[in-house]
């Protein structure tokens, strides 16, 4: 009886602690509310950084705002064969093309862990001019012209690519001139982009999910969040295990800002294409 009695204790004492964590969370910002100017701070010039807490079920967002007038995009290179790269995580593509900042991109197959395995892409890979992957025409792609410019961009309307820098390829189209055009999705881990009008700003997000602190969001919600963060036209890239966003700039270690996907011990998750971005030299 006395064990069951101690027991009984440490569980009230969990359930106290649990509580307490909750109520010291900062409140979650209200969904359709625009994102303050307060939240984020300079990660190098033309990349700014924030993380908050949004929703209801509440979930965390890491979130990059990029003036593209001061940055330079790289994503991803191509592999030995059509429609194929080598596999790498997202801090190695990071310290590999000195970026500031890097957020996972493209969807692909097979899901890995193993660093230099070859990846097969689901949707189009475009590098300065060049296709390298077979455009997947139900999916929409960032695109960035060859005057610096982005724009979300049916995969299947791009031709032959000459007009663009560089594309990576996603999946679903969410908002398009201010409008959520989402589908019925359940909630999860995403990695999102928004553009700003004129074309000139450019978000990213990564939405935590599947944990009690993040509950993670439905297509629709990820549309909304992308409008309170300043965009008019927003597409998902690959999410669950694989969404991911590092940061460094200004002398600072590259760092992931969101947890790997879970395992034992958790490990970054082996990735496809990334697209990264650095302030440009003086």
């Amino acid at each position: 009886m006395g064990r069951v009695r101690r027991s009984l204790a440490r569980l009230s004492a969990l359930a106290g602690v649990l509580v307490a964590s909750c109520a010291s969370m900062p409140p979650a910002h209200a969904a359709g509310t625009p994102i303050e100017d307060a939240l984020w701070s300079a990660v190098s010039p033309g990349i700014d950084y924030a993380s908050f807490a949004w929703g209801s079920p509440r979930c965390e967002v890491h979130a990059l705002r990029i003036d593209l007038t001061r940055v330079d995009v790289v994503a991803t290179p191509p592999g030995k064969a059509w429609g194929q790269v080598d596999g790498r995580s997202l801090l190695d593509f990071s310290r590999d093309f000195n970026c500031d900042a890097a957020v996972n991109a493209t969807p692909f197959y097979p899901e890995t862990w193993k660093r230099g395995e070859t990846l097969y892409l689901s949707g189009v890979l475009l590098v300065d001019g060049q296709l390298y992957a077979a455009p997947a025409r139900r999916y929409v792609a960032l695109a960035f012209a060859t005057d610096g410019r982005a724009s979300v961009v049916q995969q299947g309307e791009l031709g032959d690519g000459g007009n663009w820098h560089i594309v990576v390829g996603g999946f679903f189209a969410l908002l398009r001139d201010g409008e959520i055009i989402a589908r019925k999705s359940p909630r999860q881990p995403m990695t999102v982009a928004g553009v700003e009008a004129g074309g000139q700003g450019l978000i990213l997000a990564v939405i935590e999910g599947r944990r009690p602190a993040s509950a993670g969001v439905s297509e629709a919600e990820a549309a909304q969040l992308l409008l309170d963060l300043g965009s008019v036209d927003g597409m998902s890239f690959d999410g669950g295990g694989s969404s991911s966003m590092a940061i460094g700039g200004e002398g600072k270690e590259l760092r992931l800002v969101n947890p790997p996907a879970p395992g034992f011990p958790p490990i970054e998750r082996v990735l496809a294409t990334c697209l990264g971005f650095r302030a440009k030299a003086p």
